[in-house]
């Protein structure tokens, strides 16, 4: 499974997009990697994820820290 670093550690492409923030990071990382999953973490500012896109919903609660979410059926 391929893994998305929104710190750029793993995804050195996110690198462009950390001084914009948390949001648009996430955002751009969805648009170019096309998830089919991704996480998280709830003690985060939360995302505005109405915003970052629409193709995903959440999938799972882990431990009431973690937010899972997947690709809907239909989307890329």
């Amino acid at each position: 499974m391929r893994i998305l670093d929104l710190y750029g550690l793993v995804t050195p492409g996110v690198h462009r997009w950390l001084a914009q923030g948390l949001d648009f990071t996430t955002a751009r990382a969805i648009e170019a990697y096309s998830p089919d999953y991704f996480l998280v973490q709830t003690s985060v500012a939360p995302l505005d994820l109405d915003v970052l896109n629409k193709d995903y919903s959440v999938a799972a609660v882990l431990d009431a820290r973690y937010l899972i979410y997947e690709r809907t059926t239909g989307s890329k």
